[in-house]
């Protein structure tokens, strides 16, 4: 960081007698995880939000569940019209992108399935697995439970 304009030694200010504060943080501080954690907190308790017990990254209201991951989050909402009212609502308060349904999150598959269920899976650590253990494309593979006899 550089001294602003008007910080001298010559106006009986030294850099060695004092200190500058930070009126706003700035990215890639050790402290601005925590101070956008803040404020993403009180903005959606603001909104009606309350946060799980259980788990600080999940928020709830009425029908909704908001899983937060630093600055990624994933709202599911069973209503449409309501969704996009909550997207509305918090598109008022953060600068937020809406990336539509959600297929892929952290690493993992998610998949709605045609009879209404929602299939997730980790096909990366799968495959990083696999190959840990020494398996790879070539491996031919067997039915399970294999044939008797």
């Amino acid at each position: 960081m550089k001294l602003p304009k008007g910080f001298s030694p010559s106006e009986g200010r030294s850099s060695k007698t004092h200190v500058l504060k930070l009126l706003k943080n700035i990215y890639g501080l050790k402290q601005a995880g925590r101070v956008w954690n803040d404020h993403l907190h009180k903005g959606l308790v603001e909104l009606g939000y309350r946060q799980s017990k259980v788990d600080p990254c999940l928020y709830y209201r009425k029908n909704a569940l908001l899983a937060v991951y630093i600055d990624d989050c994933i709202l599911a909402i069973k209503e449409e019209s309501e969704l996009k009212k909550a997207i509305k609502e918090i598109a008022e308060k953060f600068e937020i992108t809406d990336e539509g349904e959600v297929d892929e999150y952290l690493g993992v598959k998610i998949e709605k399935q045609e009879n209404g269920t929602i299939k997730i899976y980790q096909p990366y650590l799968i495959r990083q697995i696999l190959e840990a253990l020494g398996y790879n494309e070539k491996t031919k593979a067997k039915n399970t439970p294999a044939v008797s006899g």
